[in-house]
């Protein structure tokens, strides 16, 4: 199952834009407001429509908040911003080799309602809903702020497993809102740990949660260390423990908190969602991640789209990325460059790329601040024009502005030297 194209009408900033996705994983990249968060928006709106027919599920749906509107002056001091109608989302959907799906959903006016224009897809999504012997795909959409927010109580307090078996549709539960689940989680885990000590022995599904995580934090952290998240009783919170550390997952950094709170939601709705699978290698989906590079250290941008792939490697990812890193850590990925809300381009794989180069040639950016690179580039027009003695102010002035200690002064003083020795020569 994966999305093939998207087209936005009159949504948010976009009047009229059609993407186009591969299976795998899918990078949104481009300069801020070009569109990446609002487009992953429109994903999780276009998709949280196969609930339209399940009883108890619901998604995002078209509000007036998300129609595009112009500026529009209306007197001296006066200006209105009009809503552009139609709105319109529409996508295509390939669920298996034999059926694809077409989707559509609009608004003429504020009052109007959305309207589905096919319902096939919510049909049979219903259908496979209640079929117990189907694999299910994960939906989910994760926002820039995923941070493990849920703190452990420690002291007396009573604690309490909720009562009910968890059904499988729960695996769906706000799946493409954007919203933290840490404490459906917590309280998951515990009523885990409870049944695996009543019924003394373990319970797969939870195992499956439990070694999903595993796995993906051994990539990340490249240790061969045991790695287990559980309930704390004792603490009434999440714990982690790699090898013989125990921590709770409140204590840990930003960074931390933010790469588990994002494994162990995909994990808990993989496992919910297909409890009888023996691990995840051929579970398929949707994920629409926004921001992963956020509080992330450069160390684990290099990797955290690895370990995506080698847990989740059927799934498709639709990604939005400011990091350079994130961009050249992997091979063949779909690289989708937004540019000014209107049009895309689809660019080369960038694996083997450094940071800097992706910044130049991907992300039409630099590496270094616009001031040393316009006298870099004086620095170079002086040389080719022979005026060594503007050349030398020029490097003086960096010299005494950053010492000369400083990698910049020492590039540019090298660079006349040896052009200073040639033009000798």
């Amino acid at each position: 199952m994966f999305l093939k194209n998207i087209t936005a009408k009159n949504f948010k900033g976009f009047e009229d834009i059609t993407v186009d996705f591969s299976q795998g994983i899918n990078l949104l990249i481009g300069n801020n407001g070009s569109g990446k968060t609002s487009l992953i928006d429109a994903l999780a709106i276009g998709l949280g429509a196969m609930f339209s027919t399940t009883s108890g599920m619901q998604g995002k749906t078209l509000y007036n908040d998300t129609v595009r509107r112009i500026y529009r002056k209306e007197g001296d001091a006066t200006h209105s911003f009009v809503p552009q109608f139609p709105q319109q989302i529409s996508y295509e959907l390939q669920w298996d080799d034999e059926r694809k799906y077409s989707v559509s959903m609009s608004r003429d006016n504020e009052d109007d309602s959305k309207r589905m224009a096919d319902f096939d897809l919510m049909n049979f999504f219903s259908s496979v809903l209640n079929d117990n012997g189907k694999k299910l795909p994960i939906l989910c959409l994760q926002n820039f702020d995923r941070d493990w927010h849920t703190s452990p109580v420690v002291g007396k307090r009573d604690f309490m497993v909720t009562a009910g078996m968890t059904l499988r549709k729960d695996g769906y539960q706000e799946c493409l809102m954007g919203k933290r689940i840490e404490e459906v989680i917590q309280n998951w885990c515990l009523k885990m740990s409870f049944l695996e000590y009543q019924k003394k022995h373990t319970v797969h599904e939870y195992q499956l949660f439990q070694n999903t995580i595993k796995k993906f934090m051994a990539i990340m952290l490249e240790t061969p260390d045991d790695i287990k998240i559980e309930y704390s009783i004792e603490t009434q919170g999440m714990e982690i423990t790699i090898g013989e550390r125990k921590d709770s997952i409140y204590n840990l950094s930003t960074g931390y908190r933010a790469i588990l709170s994002m494994i162990m939601e995909l994990a808990y709705r993989a496992a919910v969602l297909n409890p009888g699978m023996e691990d995840f290698s051929e579970l398929e989906g949707v994920v629409l991640i926004d921001e992963i590079d956020a509080h992330l250290h450069p160390k684990w941008q290099w990797k955290i789209l690895d370990a995506i792939r080698q847990v989740f490697p059927c799934v498709q990812f639709i990604i939005a990325t400011h990091s350079p890193i994130v961009i050249s850590s992997i091979k063949d990925a779909r690289i989708i460059k937004l540019v000014d809300l209107k049009t895309t381009e689809i660019l080369e794989p960038a694996y083997g790329y450094t940071a800097d180069e992706v910044l130049e040639l991907r992300q039409g950016s630099t590496s270094r601040p616009e001031d040393i690179v316009e006298r870099k580039r004086q620095l170079e027009l002086a040389v080719d024009e022979g005026d060594f003695a503007r050349a030398d102010e020029i490097v003086q002035s960096v010299k005494e502005e950053f010492g000369e200690t400083s990698p910049v002064y020492d590039e540019m003083n090298r660079f006349l030297r040896v052009n200073r020795w040639v033009e000798e020569l």
